[in-house]
């Protein structure tokens, strides 16, 4: 996947909303959720530490909190609804969370089924960030780094056709296991819709929403057959 050029700024969406001055309150079960499903995804090469993070987007249009990952082979983007939203007025870029800050965070949001529904508080000011559970507050400071322009390799969502592609079943393990993590259960993902290019190389989609739960994109590079 062509997503390693650090600097070309991230694209900026027209809904995506200014981290550095807006506070969003989302529930703990949700935002475990999400960065489990999103974590997989970061790389572990340490030439490419832009890639060994989450990157951090908030949504205007409806509210949302989104997540993004990719290791430069697969790409992860998943979006779930907030609960509240403070001082949404400005639009700048998202905000990366370094690989050790996603972990660490994951480890403090786990919860029992009483404590899933818990609010948390997510402030971002300049680099500065701030996550309420519970009483305590943890702080991690953004990564001085960049994301590349995700969108540019993310292909339409509309099938364009249909063709024989060959895809590293570990990468497509890895989309099933991140939606699996996004649903409320195991068991109440019904269906993905998988989406193959026109091309014999052309990105693999594979996407999954359900309006209580969120949305999850995966895009998979395929190997020649």
């Amino acid at each position: 996947m062509v997503v390693s050029a650090p600097a070309v700024e991230a694209v900026q969406a027209a809904d995506v909303i200014n981290p550095a001055v807006c506070t969003i309150t989302i529930t703990r079960g949700r935002l475990f959720a999400a960065l489990k499903s999103v974590a997989p995804f970061m790389s572990d090469d340490p030439t490419r530490p832009h890639l060994a993070s989450v990157l951090v987007e908030l949504r205007s249009a409806p509210p949302a909190l989104r997540l993004v990952a990719s290791d430069g082979h697969t790409l992860a983007r998943v979006t779930v609804p907030v609960v509240g939203l403070e001082r949404a007025d400005a639009m700048p870029r998202g905000t990366l969370l370094a690989a050790a800050d996603v972990k660490a965070l994951i480890k403090a949001l786990v919860h029992t089924r009483k404590t899933a529904t818990q609010a948390v508080a997510i402030t971002v000011a300049g680099r500065s960030i701030e996550v309420r559970v519970e009483g305590a507050t943890h702080r991690y400071t953004a990564m001085d780094a960049q994301f590349p322009p995700y969108e540019q390799v993310v292909p339409p969502l509309a099938p364009r056709g249909t063709n024989a592609v060959g895809i590293n079943p570990r990468y497509l393990a890895r989309a099933c296991d991140a939606i699996a993590a996004l649903g409320r259960t195991p068991a109440s993902v019904e269906a993905a819709v998988v989406v193959f290019g026109s091309g014999e190389l052309d990105p693999v989609t594979v996407r999954y929403a359900e309006e209580l739960v969120g949305e999850f994109l995966g895009v998979i590079m395929p190997m020649r057959v």
